[in-house]
């Protein structure tokens, strides 16, 4: 960021986000021209396998986001993990591909400079888009609230800590829990996830005239995916069952 600002750049977006999660969330069908992916963690050891880039939905995803003719271009000094990355673009039937070929002419990042330095092949494999497909999106839709018109004790509140549900795509968990001074609301610690996508988020449990209305806190701003809506309606399912 510090670099794009001293150059004046203003055309340029940064984004801190999980890139495969990002990639189809963020970005309409056939509206990316080129997506590139430099140097990403291998994950050469069996049991990380999940943590590869290029798993998954993530060939759909290309095929959705990008535009016909569009182009995905993955640079690696790992050569199984480009093969493997191969298969799978291979396997969506949305791409004619190119490589993974030695990359000639100047190093386009430090990581290419230092792994040159080290004496390690550069290879990049591209994919040009000559089909569509469609993705599923999951961060989308209304975001629940659960009314509990009950008499409850932040204390009797707290004990919802611990739930948890757990189910193929997805899981959540409500960690810990803080009662404001004046007792007028308690802060959930929660931690959802969906397909492999991580969130930490709070859920609110505010009081209210005729009991208490349970919503995700406005501080934390999480993609409201399945888990986080399932998560905040759990927690007032959980609240409805207990109390006077």
């Amino acid at each position: 960021g510090r670099k794009l600002a001293q150059a004046g750049v203003r055309n340029v977006r940064l984004v801190l986000l999980d890139g495969r999660f990002g990639l189809r969330e963020l970005f309409p069908d056939g509206s990316v021209e080129r997506v590139i992916a430099n140097f990403p963690c291998p994950w050469p050891k069996a049991r990380h396998a999940g943590r590869r880039l290029v798993r998954e939905d993530f060939p759909r995803t290309l095929g959705a986001v990008l535009r016909e003719g569009g182009r995905f271009e993955l640079t690696s000094d790992h050569l199984p993990f480009l093969e493997e990355a191969r298969e799978a673009l291979e396997g969506c039937g949305c791409f004619v591909l190119e490589g993974p070929s030695p990359v000639e002419g100047v190093p386009r990042t430090r990581y290419e400079r230092k792994w040159r330095l080290r004496g390690l092949e550069i290879r990049r494999l591209v994919a040009r888009k000559v089909k569509g497909t469609g993705v599923e999106r999951i961060a989308e839709g209304t975001m629940p609230h659960v009314h509990v018109p009950k008499e409850l004790s932040p204390e009797e509140i707290l004990r919802v800590r611990g739930l948890k549900e757990v189910w193929p795509e997805g899981s959540f968990v409500v960690k810990e829990g803080y009662i404001s001074p004046d007792g007028g609301e308690v802060l959930l610690r929660a931690h959802a996830t969906d397909r492999g996508f991580h969130q930490h988020y709070f859920i609110l449990v505010h009081r209210e005239k005729d009991g208490w209305m349970v919503k995700l806190d406005g501080a934390s701003l999480p993609f409201r995916t399945p888990a986080v809506k399932r998560s905040v309606a759990a927690v007032g399912e959980y609240l409805l069952r207990k109390g006077g």
